[in-house]
């Protein structure tokens, strides 16, 4: 057990915990005291301590795991999963899933069909976020770039011709870094041709 990660470690800690209750209440002798046979399982925020590898399966080996301890031929399960994973979120239809904003039930307003969704468009619908999926710090970093490319200042405290280029180079997503690009050019050309030149060897970079 000290060798395995956080990760692994809840996992184990979650489902021998309901495989011993499951398999305690199985051993109640029927004829002398109530028998329970349906069980209601409520995992809030499952995903804690989870590599996404371990998020996106998790649903999966949950229901594995009751299968193959033939549990599941024994009880009724009712399992609530409490989550902010859109992994876990595209291992359930939409209709069992209870939608919740600013702790309001949003569920009607939802569109978005989650069984074997992308999770890009989970992470967008499912959990609102209306300011995109970039981190807040490289935002800003990349609104104020934009700014001074469209300024017509050639420097300021923060921005050069040096370090926006720098900048532009480090940016992960293709289509921002190459707008950028395309705004760095026309902002530090010289000249029309030099421009032209630029979008030439871009078109060139990138097969077109």
């Amino acid at each position: 057990m000290n060798r395995l990660s956080s990760g692994e470690r809840q996992f184990i800690y979650n489902t021998s915990t309901l495989l011993y209750h499951a398999f305690n209440l199985l051993s109640v002798p029927t004829a002398t005291r109530l028998s329970y046979r349906n069980i209601c399982v409520v995992l809030e925020e499952v995903e804690i301590c989870f590599h996404p590898e371990y998020q996106r399966t998790f649903i999966n080996k949950l229901i594995g795991l009751l299968e193959r301890t033939k549990l599941n031929k024994h009880f009724g399960f009712n399992i609530i999963v409490v989550t902010h994973s859109p992994f876990v979120l595209s291992d359930i239809p939409r209709g069992n899933i209870l939608f919740i904003k600013n702790g309001e039930n949003v569920t009607d307003k939802m569109t978005i069909e989650t069984f074997g969704a992308n999770v890009n468009e989970l992470l967008a619908e499912s959990f609102f976020l209306s300011s995109g999926f970039m981190g807040e710090f490289a935002k800003k970093k990349i609104m104020s770039l934009v700014e001074f490319l469209q300024s017509s200042e050639l420097s300021t405290a923060e921005w050069n011709r040096d370090s926006a280029s720098k900048m532009i180079e480090i940016i992960g997503d293709d289509v921002i870094k190459l707008q950028l690009r395309n705004m760095f050019a026309k902002k530090f050309s010289e000249n029309e041709n030099v421009y032209t030149a630029w979008l030439q060897s871009e078109c060139r970079r990138m097969g077109i």
